[in-house]
């Protein structure tokens, strides 16, 4: 498919992230943050994601563990968003693997 932007936050959307999303190669941006969603974050999603530059799951009850296809697969990915969640681990040096992630925080 050619979709591109993919914002379904705020839906109250539960269960996790359906495995069907894999298929959708072009995406760019995608929000799903402020809803239900739960469970571990799958890795096979982020293997099809290769072209992913924002990433919204905040707001969710994920658990488990950030997958490592995350921060190899998706290189394009500036922008990731997973605050309040129930995630455990840690991240790798992010400057190394994805030097397109702003990692700042803007302060008004």
């Amino acid at each position: 498919t050619n979709l591109v932007t993919l914002n379904m936050a705020e839906n109250q959307l539960s269960s996790s992230i359906p495995s069907s999303f894999q298929h959708l190669t072009n995406l760019e941006k995608v929000w799903l943050g402020s809803n239900h969603l739960n469970g571990t974050i799958s890795k096979t999603v982020f293997e099809r994601w290769s072209k992913l530059k924002v990433l919204d799951l905040s707001q969710n009850k994920f658990t488990g563990r950030i997958p490592h296809t995350l921060i190899t697969k998706a290189n394009s990915l500036q922008i990731l968003y997973l605050e309040s969640n129930r995630l455990t681990g840690t991240l790798p040096e992010l400057d190394a693997v994805m030097p397109s992630l702003d990692s700042s925080e803007e302060s008004s």
